[in-house]
């Protein structure tokens, strides 16, 4: 019982079934509230702890700090996209500026990730203290828990946006406990003998073997497929409420530019028409958006009317309610199919123009005109009979407002919303109270999706057949332009059936794919809209990600295995294809489809296989170089990874080192008395032991000769690389010299070696087969110098070459005498130097 009860899952279900339990008799925000209380209070006792722990804390500071930037980066996409929308959905005049409005949303954005970041770092580093403090004994698990901390958290987030609506979970229940999640995922890899990086690897490796194959036909390498449609699931997780605002400023901007490009092709197909380059019955797309007679009527008969500054003065002397009268006075006997105003402040001033060059002309003073004039404003409205007044919003109603609404033939609602990103205007048909365009346009048949937010077509902009009047031309009574007939005419030829909408003298803008307009002038827009039943259509869902996932796998599949470089001409095609697809079906149909979506995930796939192979390749790099240091010197392992032949090359080349052979002493003999086993086992220990001090003296091991070995030292400062060669045998004498007290203290027997050095001029480098197996290795007279010298060292004995001494520095070493001896293939005597091992 007691090791079930030490299974990880299992303690997890006992601490979560309370947890189902508690939100189901005290409800989800009340638990939720607890679990974050609970949790505050464990990081603060967490940070107390990292206070007096200091060093193991800061110990993981660059990680920290790395992840801190990036958070503080994902929060500034973050928050520049919700700052957005949410102003847009406002109709904040002042934040909707071309140039002004994304200038201050990225320094506000700036400004809250900066903020930020300090903390971010605090709470990375509180959670290495947490790990710390929780398993004291495990370093690994500090290490891991920030690489394992920001998925879980994102995977958390993700949960509990799809269990937001269930009653047995708390509110935010998944993200609140992401940190102890991320430890017991950090302890129980721990468990398994695995860390972050382990696990990652591993994972590669079962991806690698799971997703490859090598007979049959079609694809054999399917590693990019499923990390492209992990990619293209990320992304659809972008579609989310919640993480929508990260990618709503891109599809604004992708929205906009396919309505301008639209806009574009329907004002030149106009003007070729118009010069008979084009036939007025050529059937085309373009053709049928820009000469539809119907369309073209219905936006002839809409007029917008804005204030000019000498209508703003005179609204300032007497009151924007006295224009009105005045404008109804000159309109109403024009005939006209319908006036829209928009009821004049009463209660406040309303919002600044900033458009104006003009200081806003609204105040207490001709506020309190407006009330009085009331009264007027009816009378005139009943007597046109026309009029449609807009809902005044941001304040109360009073009882001479709500006689002048009465008055009206209709009432409708100016709100504008926005469709997912801030330039996409849109309105809901059957909102209460209804829109102004819908009691306008009474549309015979409403889009598909009526009780959802419906966007304005802007692909036919009314300032493209019309600009806007000006207030004090229609009060002089003038005669006024028409750009459609190129003529001018009488107001009561000019207004008669037409669709007037009177702009507010301070009215709320809001941003179009056409520039900013105000609310009246995107009532008018609305109102051809429903007219012309251009409505547009969304792209379903599961079509969507359908795109989404087969781009993301194509691009996945296109990038696997290949260079950064190599893999962005390939992906080019099919991202710009589906993107270019998209952003024409907006521009020219009757769909609106996203580009934004699908060229994030391509892209993002890139990033995630280009990234993956990358690290497939650096894996198997490491891999290699562990493999290779059991067969090469580590000093020239990187050498043989990066251009074995350029830069080794087989043949070597010639250079001065010192050669060491070592050879133990009467190992036929003792290998006689033992099993081959016993003989193993022994001479592992002798080796390895000389090995050690061979490479604490920075020397390369050459090869092992059954009993013994060669070693070289290559020579670049003469006095100095002879001198650590001789300190190395030394070294690895004294080694040998342990190793056989040990074998004699345990009863077994003991091993002496001999040793021989000789200095000189060899051919140094890759020796063997050019294609298949190599060995790194010195050959010449030197290294069969060095041999003889070996074959005639006793146990315990180092024998020097005159070449090796005379390079020593003066009184470095002492030896015995030097002597000449004669050895085998060697015609002249060869002075020697013996060294001694005291035993």
């Amino acid at each position: 019982m007691q090791s079930l009860w030490r299974t990880t899952w299992l303690r997890v279900f006992f601490v979560l079934l309370p947890l189902f339990l508690a939100t189901h008799l005290m409800g989800q925000n009340v638990v939720g509230a607890l679990l974050g209380v609970a949790l505050a209070g464990l990081l603060g006792f967490t940070s107390l702890w990292g206070l007096f722990h200091l060093r193991r804390v800061i110990a993981l500071r660059t990680e920290a700090l790395r992840d801190a930037l990036l958070a503080s980066l994902v929060l500034f996409l973050l928050f520049r996209g919700i700052l957005e929308v949410s102003q847009a959905e406002r109709g904040s005049s002042f934040l909707n500026q071309p140039i002004f409005g994304p200038l201050f949303y990225s320094l506000a954005s700036g400004a809250i990730s900066i903020v930020l970041f300090p903390i971010l770092l605090c709470f990375n580093l509180t959670l290495v203290a947490l790990a710390a403090m929780t398993y004291p004994r495990d370093p690994q698990s500090e290490r891991s828990i920030l690489s394992v901390f920001w998925p879980t958290l994102f995977t958390s987030l993700m949960l509990d946006l799809l269990l937001r609506r269930q009653s047995f979970w708390p509110s935010m229940g998944a993200t609140l406990l992401s940190p102890v999640s991320a430890l017991l995922l950090v302890r129980t890899l721990r468990h398994y003998g695995q860390d972050a990086q382990s696990f990652s690897y591993h994972l590669t490796q079962l991806l690698q073997r799971r997703c490859t194959r090598r007979r049959g036909r079609g694809p054999r390498d399917f590693r990019g497929i499923v990390l492209g449609l992990l990619a293209g699931g990320l992304t659809l997780c972008l579609a989310t409420p919640m993480l929508h605002s990260f990618v709503a400023p891109y599809e604004g901007a992708a929205y906009t530019s396919a309505t301008q490009l639209g806009n574009h092709f329907v004002a030149l197909r106009s003007f070729m028409a118009s010069k008979e380059i084009l036939e007025p019955n050529q059937n085309s797309l373009l053709g049928e958006i820009a000469l539809d007679n119907k369309k073209l009527q219905i936006l002839k008969r809409i007029v917008v009317v804005t204030y000019d500054d000498p209508a703003r003065r005179l609204a300032h002397e007497k009151s924007e309610a006295q224009v009105q009268i005045a404008l109804l006075g000159q309109l109403s006997p024009t005939r006209p199919a319908a006036i829209a105003l928009a009821l004049p402040p009463e209660n406040d001033a309303g919002q600044p123009d900033y458009l104006s060059n003009t200081t806003p002309l609204v105040t207490e003073a001709s506020i309190a005109k407006n009330t009085l004039d009331f009264p007027r404003l009816q009378a005139a409205i009943k007597t046109a009979g026309c009029v449609a007044l807009t809902l005044p919003t941001g304040h109360d109603r009073t009882l001479a407002a709500e006689a002048v609404l009465k008055s009206a033939s209709q009432v409708g609602s100016s709100r504008v919303e926005v469709l997912g990103a801030a330039e996409a205007p849109a309105f809901r048909l059957l909102s209460s109270p209804p829109p102004l365009a819908m009691l306008l346009a009474k549309p015979r048949r409403l889009p598909k999706q009526d009780r959802e937010l419906t966007l304005i077509d802007y692909r036919i902009d009314l300032q493209q057949i019309r600009a806007p009047l000006a207030v004090s031309q229609i009060l002089q009574g003038q005669k006024l332009y028409d750009s459609v007939t190129k003529s001018w005419q009488t107001p009561q030829k000019f207004f008669a059936d037409k669709l007037i909408f009177i702009e507010a003298l301070t009215p709320r803008y809001h941003a179009t794919p056409a520039g900013l307009r105000g609310e009246m002038e995107i009532q008018a827009q609305a109102t051809a809209t429903l007219m012309q039943e251009s409505f547009f259509g969304t792209l379903p869902f599961e079509i969507m990600a359908l795109l989404i996932l087969g781009l993301a796998a194509l691009v996945g599949h296109l990038c696997v295995g290949r260079a950064p470089l190599e893999s962005l001409w390939r992906i080019a095609l099919p991202i710009l294809g589906v993107g270019g697809a998209c952003f024409g079906l907006t521009a020219f149909g009757s769909l609106r489809a996203d580009p934004v979506l699908p060229v994030f995930a391509g892209l993002l796939a890139f990033l995630i296989v280009t990234q993956f192979t990358f690290a497939v390749e650096r894996d198997d790099r490491a891999r290699n170089r562990s493999v290779l240091r059991r067969f090469l010197p580590p000093q020239i392992i990187e050498q043989m990874v990066d251009d074995p032949e350029t830069k080794l090359g087989l043949g070597g080349k010639r250079r001065a080192v010192v050669v060491i052979f070592v050879d133990v002493r009467g190992f036929s003999h003792f290998a006689e008395k033992r099993t081959p086993e016993e003989v193993v086992a022994t001479m592992n220990r002798y080796l390895a032991a000389m090995t050690d001090a061979l490479n604490a003296h920075e020397g390369i091991l050459d090869k092992y000769t059954g009993d013994g070995l060669m070693a070289l030292f290559p020579v670049d400062n003469e006095a100095k690389d002879v001198l650590r060669a001789v300190q190395a045998t030394q070294a690895m004498a004294q080694a040998a010299h342990q190793v056989a007290q040990t074998m004699r203290a345990e009863g077994g027997d003991e091993l002496a070696v001999g040793m021989g050095l000789h200095y000189g001029e060899a051919v140094v480098g890759l020796v063997g087969h050019p294609t298949r197996q190599v060995n790194y290795t010195a050959l010449g007279h030197t290294v069969v110098v060095a041999a003889r010298l070996q074959s005639l060292a006793e146990g315990g004995e180092i024998i020097l070459s005159e070449a090796v001494y005379k390079a020593l520095p003066p009184d470095s070493i002492t030896s015995e005498a030097g002597e000449s001896v004669t050895v085998k293939g060697v015609t002249e005597p060869v002075p020697i130097y013996r060294l001694k091992i005291a035993p």
